[in-house]
């Protein structure tokens, strides 16, 4: 978080090539710097920054250069694949294991028993994986993805479901920083539970859109509507953050462990109901709805 902001200034204070060491520092510590890279690629391009587009581009280059030769040499790819392969086989995993429950092994590393397996003709082995299996179905890792997607940033996402037509169009004319902490946190946001199975990490570095851009967007906007639904959004925003992860949380510190669904299930219940209140809040709003009366 503490580079990411530092990143942010950079590009805040038009310094491009302090901004562009930070960048490739980012590279260094976080796989996803790469979406953040292409986003702040196409801003510059569309608004014809070229300092800014030459030093993000140099950055992005040495960056994912670093980034491929600590892979060679960290031992943390035991498949044998290349770095491409072993970072494009990471998409079915993580996506099968987040959206579907579905944890998929193979004869290099098994953390089950599983249900099903087969062995890979000739032609579709890769590096030492020779042999595919699937695990006994999770449903748990789906309700997890759907309670962290409602819990981790609070109602931000209805929030930004109300206000994405309306702060689309005032993003235009805003400082680039605001583009990318806006840009960067959604596709975060989106592409978290395709890329990563650690959810709690990768979902959390979306956290420029909701701590930044979409606080900083409703400020400039000085509307009086606002003001009005400020507190109850405030209150129902603490009850979805707090209690929802207390909740999911109970499990770890009571020891539930043959409750889990029952507790995802309860956190979901609670926090979409919490986010129906908070649309309804909204709604009543016209300055995000101006036909309302």
């Amino acid at each position: 978080m503490a580079i990411l902001s530092i990143y942010l200034t950079m590009i805040f204070s038009n310094k491009q090539l302090i901004g562009s060491v930070v960048l490739f520092i980012l590279f260094m510590t976080r796989e996803t710097t790469i979406f953040l890279g292409i986003t702040v690629l196409i801003i510059s391009f569309i608004y014809n920054r070229r300092n800014q587009l030459v030093f993000t581009s140099i950055a992005m280059t040495l960056g994912l250069s670093g980034v491929m030769m600590l892979n060679k040499f960290s031992g943390s790819n035991i498949w044998g694949l290349s770095e491409t392969l072993y970072l494009l086989f990471k998409i079915p995993y993580a996506t099968l294991r987040n959206l579907a429950g579905i944890n998929l092994v193979t004869n290099v590393v098994t953390f089950c028993e599983p249900v099903w397996k087969i062995n890979l003709p000739q032609s579709l082995q890769f590096g030492g994986i020779n042999t595919v299996g699937i695990c006994r179905w999770e449903p748990e890792q789906i309700l997890s993805t759907i309670s962290f997607s409602l819990i981790e940033f609070g109602i931000g996402p209805t929030i930004l479901m109300a206000y994405f037509k309306k702060c689309r169009s005032s993003l235009a004319d805003k400082d680039d920083w605001l583009k990318v902490a806006f840009f960067y946190g959604l596709i975060i946001f989106l592409v978290s539970y395709i890329i990563s199975i650690d959810k709690a990490r990768v979902i959390g570095y979306g956290w420029p859109l909701y701590w930044l851009a979409i606080p900083v967007l409703l400020t400039l906007e000085k509307s009086y509507e606002i003001n009005l639904i400020a507190k109850p959004l405030i209150i129902i925003n603490v009850v979805v953050t707090w209690v929802g992860a207390v909740i999911i949380q109970s499990n770890e510190i009571l020891s539930l462990h043959n409750n889990i669904l029952m507790l995802e299930l309860l956190a979901i219940t609670l926090c979409l109901t919490m986010h129906l209140a908070a649309w309804k809040t909204l709604h009543k709003s016209r300055f995000l709805f101006p036909g309302r009366k």
